[in-house]
């Protein structure tokens, strides 16, 4: 695993296609909860990209855990203008190997406050579901 923190995304992407990388991981967090009608928690994946897919799936049951009921893997087409999956996609495009912007919880939702307060919970979460990917693709 590397960790890249504070760069462009364009240098995520390039570190993780010259280093060879298996599956890039983009995390953020959104506020906002009060412009959405239900709280939820995402995988976003880029359309076509199966391996993604899978993973964002596993990572979706892991959030379940997380008492974030309404945890979703969500494919983005990527060029409409205007899709509300647009920017997702972008921080996720130049990548080479499968690709995922995680997106946990809105930081300002009442839902989330326990995620909040035990940021590491959605970690381990997240750590789970692509371990449990890995060992589904890879058998290990």
């Amino acid at each position: 695993m590397l960790l890249v923190s504070g760069v462009t995304y364009r240098h995520g992407w390039n570190v993780a296609n010259s280093r060879g990388a298996d599956i890039l991981i983009h995390g953020h967090v959104n506020s906002g909860a009060a412009n959405q009608p239900d709280h939820y928690g995402a995988a976003f994946y880029r359309a076509g990209d199966i391996a993604a897919k899978d993973c964002a799936e596993h990572i979706r049951g892991t959030l379940r855990l997380l008492a974030i009921d309404r945890s979703l893997a969500i494919e983005c087409p990527g060029k409409p203008a205007g899709h509300w999956t647009r920017n997702a996609h972008y921080v996720i495009s130049g990548a080479h190997c499968p690709a995922i912007t995680f997106e946990p919880f809105f930081i300002d939702a009442a839902e989330a406050s326990h995620l909040r307060e035990d940021p590491a919970r959605v970690g381990y979460a997240l750590a789970d579901g692509i371990l449990a990917w890995w060992i589904s693709t890879n058998g290990k």
